[in-house]
């Protein structure tokens, strides 16, 4: 390209402002409030009150704090609470309550009432619960949720809300005696005499669960066998059921699918559990005691699971010819402070899945697995054989 064709570029062009465009732009950002809902001052959680306790009234306390260059123009402010339960698209409303915060053309309960012209920048408020309101619930396919929405409503602005989702914990009552003693003692007979006795079957949440198992001397049968025993275990498993409102349905198998012996199969499904190795499988031992079978029958059933290790705890353990094996063992239960703040902490979904609980789409139970592991050293094989039994043990969240 030459200097003389260089000279005719037709300069860029030129674009000029519309400063009507540029005014409503301004106007619309100014006027868009902040909005946030915050537990109540010098509070962590939003609840107040021991939930399901016997006499007590709960509510959901907290402030709606407002930020607006247009606080004028806003002329009402509502706050809404909403439970729901959902399974996938199924939903089903447990609970809803609306409460008016502001309004603008409300007369000031006194004299020296605060003038209500003029928005106010907090406004507290309170929501009463009912003692049947569930503990909330989160699984990758469901839940129950509570939700407060506060909403901003004028005759010149659109009208906004801010939403945000907290967490409600259920409590037993402060006053209530000690959790009756009922053992419960699970027998095996083969391939030598062992049990499993657990104290009681309900603890409240955090309670440390202990376990005594006594293996009395093996026969000389057994010892010519060449059966080992390596070690004791007990896991706490919570599982969750979900109902998904179809009794065809063929993908949720109960986790259990006991035989007539009340024991699960040999080769657990492993797609049931994506987050525990596989010593969390429920393998098949040889005997139970037929009293027993009640406490594998006590699983729920039917509807997808959501299984999960809560702890763990075990020891080595060695068959003597001569002495009872005797060894304790102690579950640790999640503990939880009842002060903490829910909304902040990272497994809240292990805080909300703390009890036991039934509502209309989930059952959340809580079982003790108490495996053994023996080995098989009979001529020719070389077998690792685990036996296991299940021990269904309700939890309550203490006061």
């Amino acid at each position: 390209m030459d200097g003389h064709s260089s000279s005719h570029i037709a300069p860029p062009p030129l674009y000029s402002e519309d400063p009507q465009s540029n005014q409503s732009d301004s106007t619309l950002l100014d006027d868009q409030p902040l909005i946030l809902i915050t537990p109540s001052e010098g509070k962590a959680t939003f609840q107040s009150g021991f939930l399901g306790a016997e006499g007590d009234v709960s509510s959901f306390e907290g402030e709606v704090h407002i930020k607006s260059v247009s606080m004028e123009k806003w002329q009402s402010v509502t706050i809404t609470y909403r439970s729901e339960e959902h399974v996938g698209l199924n939903k089903v409303e447990l609970g809803f309550s609306k409460h008016v915060l502001y309004s603008q053309g409300q007369s000031p309960s006194s004299s020296t009432g605060p003038d209500t012209s003029t928005l106010p920048g907090v406004l507290p408020f309170s929501i009463p619960l009912t003692p049947d309101t569930p503990q909330c619930l989160h699984t990758s396919t469901s839940g129950i949720t509570h939700v407060l929405t506060a909403t901003l409503e004028s005759s010149t602005l659109p009208s906004t809300s801010k939403s945000i989702e907290i967490h409600a914990r259920r409590y037993t009552t402060i006053t209530s005696p000690y959790l009756p003693v009922a053992p419960r003692r699970i027998s095996l007979d083969a391939p030598t005499p062992t049990t499993v006795e657990i104290p009681r079957t309900v603890f409240r949440s955090g309670e440390p669960i202990p376990l005594y198992w006594d293996i009395p001397p093996p026969d000389r049968a057994v010892m010519q066998r060449g059966v080992r025993l390596r070690n004791l275990r007990a896991e706490l498993v919570r599982l969750i059921r979900v109902d998904t409102g179809d009794d065809d349905d063929d993908d949720a198998e109960s986790l259990a699918s006991e035989d007539e012996t009340g024991w699960a199969p040999a080769e657990p499904d492993m797609n049931l559990f994506n987050s525990p190795p596989p010593t969390a499988g429920f393998e098949k031992g040889s005997s139970m005691q037929a009293d027993q079978q009640s406490a594998s029958s006590s699983l729920p059933s039917g509807g997808p699971m959501h299984p999960a290790i809560i702890t763990r705890s075990g020891a080595p353990a060695r068959l003597h010819p001569t002495k009872h094996v005797q060894v304790r063992l102690v579950l640790q239960g999640l503990s939880h402070d009842p002060h903490a703040d829910i909304q902040r902490q990272e497994n809240t979904h292990e805080v909300c899945a703390s009890i036991s609980q039934t509502t209309l789409m989930h059952d959340v139970s809580f079982h003790v697995i108490p495996p053994s592991i023996l080995l098989d050293r009979r001529p020719g094989t070389n077998d690792q054989s685990t036996y296991s039994s299940y021990d269904h043990s309700s939890r309550n969240t203490s006061g």
